[in-house]
């Protein structure tokens, strides 16, 4: 009986550790989000295109953690209109686990207006919609797109998209409701003289936080707090000059806030601790290879990330104390070069849940597919000392120069890099080329680097926060500085 129980055991998790087609119809299926309602249940809604030109929005249903997936469009499904197009679609899951979904485009062919929001409501799992129901119906909102929201309990929602009716200088909006469905009024969240595109919503305990895509001279982050319907001002939380930060994707757990970013090549985490008032961003995937289009899911100091590999592969990370420490790269697709078109959706549930966009299919349509972290053959163990048994600084906080101690356990490529506390790269204490010829003869030896507080043209910083950013092949450590005068 024992070796029956491990071998179901065993045969589980070989079931498992399979990528799951979520949306594999004949045509092509784009911009996955993934929620969960109260008894666990799992939700990915979509778009497919089952006939060339033709958009349609579904959703598939999971009650097993995403070992299997069914439609979940149910009776009264109005989306699937003979060449009517609805496209991008949001979705919140409301009290007693009513489902909203909020597409861009018109409901019927009769419709003159071409690109206006609406929403269908289900209270019963999937199981019977709502007729669709206009939340704005006016020619002004017809270039209007990525529509995304959030409910914050007991009776707040908030929808933001991107205004597209002036092309050259698109703006974010929002529709601010009270008691589920009562449409207050319309929020200009962001309408400056430059343009601000792909927003992202996340609750907090006072409001809502909302971060885009804004640009000056190059592409950086932007987020403001909106309370009680009224937005605050703008935050700047990812302004590196010369580099662009791009596709912001955020997530909340009470007072922490976490915002993913992609900064050239590279991905970041801005965090914050006081609900969104304030952030600090650190580097999560730093490395020579291409990484964009991160998504990100947290509990309080957990939180994980998500992203596009320039291989193809999606990869996960995670981080058990705000970003500072990550774990080394899972690779969670199992078929190499599968992805093409990076985007990623992700929903933390003590492991974490991720879709993405999928080209395995061998008629070359794209898909929807679900994974886990650790199915891609690596470990993602967090406190490994393979790599890095301890990275130590001190003092901290200091006045003048820090000492930074750490120990190799084999050969490979080492980066020291400090970078401050918008992300920005502030030294390279020295950067590894490649040649993995750093740490040859200093494997299991304490290695030992200083760091005058001076940036690398020779100034010294001012005070504040700074991190200390040590990177081998194979995973990367943070530690946090303070710098006083």
């Amino acid at each position: 009986m024992k070796n029956s129980k491990f071998f179901i055991l065993v045969f589980s998790s070989l079931l498992f550790a399979q990528n799951v087609g979520v949306e594999t119809s004949g045509g092509v299926d784009l911009f996955p989000w993934i929620v969960k309602d109260s008894k666990g249940n799992l939700y990915v809604v979509s778009e497919d295109e089952i006939v060339k030109g033709d958009w349609d929005v579904h959703i598939a249903k999971s009650t097993n953690k995403g070992l299997k997936w069914s439609s979940a469009m149910g009776s009264g499904w109005p989306l699937s209109y003979p060449w009517v197009s609805n496209r991008r679609p949001g979705i919140i899951i409301g009290k007693r686990d009513s489902i909203y979904i909020f597409p861009e485009g018109p409901y019927k062919t009769d419709t003159i207006v071409d690109n206006n929001f609406f929403w269908i409501v289900s209270v019963s799992g999937g199981g019977g919609w709502s007729p669709a129901t206009y939340i704005r119906n006016t020619a002004w909102y017809k270039d209007c797109t990525y529509p995304v929201g959030a409910d914050r309990p007991p009776s707040e929602r908030l929808i933001v998209f991107e205004c597209d009716t002036n092309p050259k200088n698109p703006d974010i909006l929002g529709f601010y409701f009270v008691k589920g469905d009562t449409l207050v009024h319309i929020i200009n969240i962001a309408k400056s003289s430059k343009p601000e595109r792909y927003p992202c919503i996340a609750p907090t305990p006072d409001g809502f936080i909302v971060a885009y895509e804004y640009y000056d001279n190059g592409w950086d982050i932007q987020a403001l707090k909106v309370v009680g319907g009224n937005p605050g001002l703008p935050l700047s939380i990812a302004t590196e000059p010369g580099i662009d930060e791009r596709q912001p994707y955020l997530a909340s757990s009470g007072d922490y806030v976490y915002c993913a970013y992609s900064r050239g090549d590279d991905i970041y985490i801005a965090y914050s601790t006081d609900g969104g008032n304030s952030f600090e961003s650190v580097p999560v995937a730093v490395s020579e290879d291409v990484e964009h289009w991160p998504a990100v899911a947290c509990k309080e100091k957990i939180v994980d990330v998500a992203y596009y590999h320039g291989t193809g592969n999606i990869y996960h990370q995670r981080s058990m104390d705000n970003g500072r420490t990550w774990t080394r790269p899972d690779i969670v697709t199992t078929q190499p070069t599968a992805v093409d078109t990076p985007r990623v959706s992700i929903l933390y549930d003590d492991t974490c849940h991720i879709v993405w966009v999928d080209n395995r299919n061998e008629k070359g349509n794209l898909d929807i597919y679900y994974g886990r972290p650790g199915q891609g053959g690596t470990t993602g163990i967090e406190n490994s000392d393979e790599e890095i048994s301890s990275l130590r600084v001190s003092p901290n906080p200091s006045k003048g120069s820090i000492v930074i101690t750490y120990q190799l356990s084999e050969k490979g490529g080492v980066s020291l890099l400090i970078y401050d506390a918008l992300g920005r790269k502030v030294k390279e204490l020295w950067e590894d080329t490649g040649l993995g010829h750093r740490t040859e003869g200093l494997e299991h030896r304490v290695c030992k680097a200083v760091w005058d507080g001076r940036d690398r043209e020779g100034h010294r910083v001012p005070s504040g926060v700074y991190f200390i950013c040590l990177r081998t092949d194979k995973r990367t450590d943070v530690r946090r500085v303070v710098l006083i005068k």
